[in-house]
C-alpha cells in the first residue's frame, strides 16, 4: 500500500510538473496573440488593403478580410465579368481568376 501511495505521489508531482510547464506556454501564446494582432490592427491603420494575385483585399480590423477584389491602382471594388474578376473603369489585372475564388482567396487571406 505504501509503494502505491508512493508511486500515486510521483505520478502526482510529475502531472502537476506538466500542467505548470503547459500553464507557462499558454501564458507565453497568449502574450504572442496580443502582439500579433496589435501588429494586425496598426497594418490595418496603416492600409487596411492587402496585396495577393494581382489585386488588393480589404482587410478588417479583427484582420479578417472581406471577399471583394479591389482594383490596385485606384482601390475601386471590381465586379464580375463574363466569366473573370474585371475592373469597373480599366483592365490591369495581372492575373484573372475565377469570381467563385474571390470568396476562398478572401477566406485563406484571413
Amino acid at each position: 500500500m505504501a509503494e502505491k501511495l508512493k508511486t500515486a505521489e510521483a505520478d502526482n508531482a510529475k502531472l502537476q510538473q506538466r500542467v505548470e510547464e503547459l500553464e507557462g506556454r499558454v501564458a507565453a501564446l497568449k502574450e504572442l496573440n496580443a502582439e500579433l494582432r496589435g501588429k494586425i490592427v496598426d497594418q490595418v491603420k496603416a492600409s487596411p488593403f492587402v496585396e495577393h494575385e494581382g489585386v488588393l483585399w480589404k482587410r478588417e480590423a479583427d484582420g479578417g478580410v472581406k471577399p471583394i477584389a479591389y482594383c490596385p491602382s485606384c482601390q475601386l471594388a471590381m465586379h464580375s465579368g463574363i466569366g473573370t474578376i474585371e475592373f469597373n473603369f480599366h483592365v490591369a489585372i495581372s492575373k484573372p481568376f475565377q469570381p467563385y475564388l474571390v470568396e476562398k482567396i478572401a477566406e485563406e487571406l484571413s
